[in-house]
């Protein structure tokens, strides 16, 4: 017997993700208190609270098993892919206001581009 995957359960974060991405990129541009990015943030908050529900009610068939966290390997790799996530997020602001470059294309040198 196969058990339909908490589909429900991958929604809402990836909902949640989504607002919140949005609501930082374009937050500068709408304002930081222009109810556009205050509704975005209000969905962002509003998704993290129903996964945190949704974490707290399991369910029988999880998108990822949580034994699967107990895997070294496993745990390692989303720590990993979580904190350059978080790293390029941090990073992603200052090189769009330092003005700098455009990285050099395949095939050029460094010779050719100029710091």
């Amino acid at each position: 017997m196969t058990r339909i995957p908490d589909l429900f359960g991958a929604l809402i974060p990836a909902i949640g993700l989504g607002a919140l991405a949005l609501a930082l990129v374009k937050g500068q541009e709408w304002g930081w208190s222009g109810s556009s990015t205050l509704i975005a943030f209000a969905a962002a908050a509003v998704a993290a609270a129903l996964a945190i529900a949704r974490v707290l009610t399991p369910y029988v068939s999880p998108i990822v098993d949580p034994n699967s966290m107990k895997v070294r390997t496993f745990f390692w790799a989303n720590v990993t892919v979580l904190l350059s996530a978080v790293g390029r997020v941090l990073t992603a602001g200052p090189e769009r206001d330092l003005k700098l470059p455009p990285l050099p294309r395949e095939g050029s040198s460094f010779s050719e581009y100029r710091f």
